[in-house]
């Protein structure tokens, strides 16, 4: 697969389980939406918030605004 756009769910959960780091072999990118980076590293006291930031950091997550709805 070439590329991931993840939700919010399903990120909270993969970091949760530390598999943030998994995803970025499995796909050439793995997107979020601004929305998506707000809702899971606002509160930095919710499970997961501080290794999604860090997966942005190191570059194994992308925001991405303006996605192809046609290819998405």
């Amino acid at each position: 697969m070439d590329i991931f756009v993840a939700g919010a769910t399903p990120l909270i959960v993969l970091s949760r389980l530390g598999l943030l780091d998994s995803i970025a072999g499995l796909f050439k990118a793995v997107y979020l939406t601004p929305d998506v980076v707000q809702e899971c590293t606002k509160n930095k006291t919710m499970p997961g918030a501080v290794k999604i930031a860090s997966a942005l950091e190191q570059g194994i997550l992308s925001i991405k605004s303006d996605f192809d709805v046609a290819v998405v």
